[in-house]
């Protein structure tokens, strides 16, 4: 009844303004209102947001893609809106989700340290190609963009984070060296603290420069000048970061870490309140932090689950591990043999949480399944089998929402999917699927064979 009513007002409030002739302007109904002293009827928000979207196949978001191409999906339909013309992978991304009607404003950043910004009507390149070594290998001479965190304003202010470890700033008019190559290690980790005035706040977590070197080096800026929270002595680099911020102190942090090299131990978590570090847990696991998420309840206890990858590709990996505060509970072990490739996790106070995972391969199997703790038990919301006679090597992307009760809503995209049988034809990839809480809707299907790296999905402009 809400919809047909709210349709109504639609159609009424149309046949008046087509009554008032309009010169120009960005919003020729408020325009002409105003001019020609017209008396509108007031549109109940709620109600037009509710209609738009029960119309919706989907949530809108936005998709940066291997080939540098960025997707629009308003719910319906697709919209480029850049093409492969950048020449670099689209690594990561931050999207301003502005109201009903706008296109979202974004920033990309692409392997090749190129920084761009969409106003939400055209490209504005923010960083050009960063130089991290003088050297004759073009391996070491490209930025290789790996991290990036933004603080939207009237233009967005920009801290991203290079494969050589270079740090770099915009303050939303010129880009500032926070920090120069010499760590010669992966940002993996980057957190921002953009509360203070001036320069923000930086942690950094770094990974490794190779398999051979000792990496995992926690460093501070604290808007003036660095300091080293943490050396190489873990040897493995930070994987997962997450930091909470205090005022008036060094930042806390959890580092979950990845694996020195191929055969040896991994998988440990160490804990940093302000002044000392803590391990919560050792390289037991044998396995790597691929995926983390923390809950900063007090300084001394932070909640904690990790999903881990594979000790090595003959290894069953995806255990889902869980640390209420003080001690650690096994959610789920390495049965399903697949590394968890992305988690959300949705905390219920002092209870156990509930979890959504997707898996990678565990080869030659095919991967991509997708696996939902609620709380006490696991379901099996879609298995490894996304297309018949065919292998998937697992899923790439997963934005879940939380806000209806029940099962999460989730958009994942998988990888690249090849025909177990070869036809002479290249693997496909980029599938894109829509978890309604109940049934799963394609969105895209994976003929534009093109990998989604970074993906941000608008669940508020969605309400079913």
């Amino acid at each position: 009844m809400q919809v047909v009513r709210c349709l109504f007002y639609c159609l009424l409030s149309f046949l008046i303004a087509a009554s008032v002739s309009a010169k120009e302007s960005s919003n020729p109904l408020k325009k002409n209102a105003r001019e020609n002293q017209v008396e509108f009827i007031a549109l109940d928000p709620k109600l037009m947001r509710t209609a738009i979207a029960r119309s919706m196949k989907g949530p809108p978001f936005v998709a940066a893609m291997d080939s540098g191409a960025v997707m629009y999906f308003d719910g319906n339909d697709w919209q480029t809106l850049h093409d492969a013309g950048w020449g670099s992978p689209a690594r990561v991304l931050s999207v301003d989700w502005r109201s009903s009607g706008q296109l979202p404003r974004i920033v990309v950043g692409l392997d090749n340290s190129a920084v761009e910004y969409y106003d939400g009507q055209k490209w504005h390149e923010l960083l050009a190609d960063v130089q991290c070594y003088k050297s004759n290998s073009p391996e070491y001479n490209a930025g290789h963009l790996v991290s990036m965190v933004v603080k939207w304003g009237d233009w967005p202010k920009v801290v991203a984070g290079m494969q050589c470890g270079l740090i770099t700033y915009y303050d939303s008019y010129k880009w500032k060296e926070l920090h120069n190559s010499g760590w010669t290690a992966p940002a993996n980790g980057l957190s921002v603290d953009w509360s203070v005035s001036g320069t923000p706040r930086v942690a950094v977590g770094l990974g490794q420069y190779n398999s051979k070197t000792p990496g995992g080096a926690v460093e501070y800026f604290d808007g003036s000048g660095w300091s080293e929270l943490q050396g190489t002595g873990w040897a493995a680099g930070v994987n997962q970061m997450s930091v909470l911020w205090p005022k008036d102190s060094k930042p806390w942090v959890v580092a979950g870490l990845g694996q020195f090299d191929e055969g040896t131990t991994a998988g440990a978590v160490e804990y940093f309140n302000g002044s000392n570090w803590r391990e919560l847990h050792n390289t037991g696991w044998v396995a790597p932090v691929n995926q983390m998420a923390a809950r900063w309840q007090d300084v001394d206890h932070p909640q904690v689950v990790v999903g881990l990858g594979q000790y090595n590709l003959h290894t069953a990996g995806g255990a889902v591990e869980y640390y209420d505060g003080s001690q650690w509970h096994e959610l789920l072990g390495t049965g399903w043999l697949a590394p968890v490739n992305q988690m959300e996790v949705n905390w219920q106070g002092n209870s156990s949480p509930k979890v959504l995972i997707v898996l990678g391969q565990y080869q030659p199997n095919s991967g991509g399944a997708i696996e939902y703790f609620n709380g006490k038990n696991w379901t099996e919301l879609h298995d490894a089998n996304w297309l018949a006679n065919h292998v998937t090597t697992g899923v790439t992307q997963l934005s879940a929402d939380w806000s209806q009760g029940g099962n999460p809503r989730a958009v994942i995209a998988l990888g690249k999917v090849f025909p177990i049988i070869t036809d002479g034809k290249p693997p496909r990839s980029g599938e894109i699927q829509f978890y309604n809480g109940k049934d799963w809707v394609l969105l895209h299907d994976s003929d534009w064979n093109n990998v989604v790296n970074a993906l941000s999905v608008d669940w508020t402009a969605f309400t079913p």
